[in-house]
């Protein structure tokens, strides 16, 4: 991995980009998987994001 010494907010930096990136692949592996084609389905509107919001 990265050998130079990094300071901690670039490491953290780092580290969340990294995990976002894994999760990214392991979502679109897990759809290619079970091959959802149909957006209706539910592994792929597990996928959404959804915000309440106050009017």
């Amino acid at each position: 991995m990265i050998r130079l010494p990094l300071d901690k907010i670039i490491r953290l930096r780092v580290v969340s980009i990294i995990t976002k990136e894994v999760h990214g692949r392991d979502v679109i592996e897990r759809l290619i998987k079970t091959q959802t084609m149909d957006i209706q389905s539910f592994e792929w509107q597990m996928q959404l994001r959804f915000y309440w919001e106050r009017h």
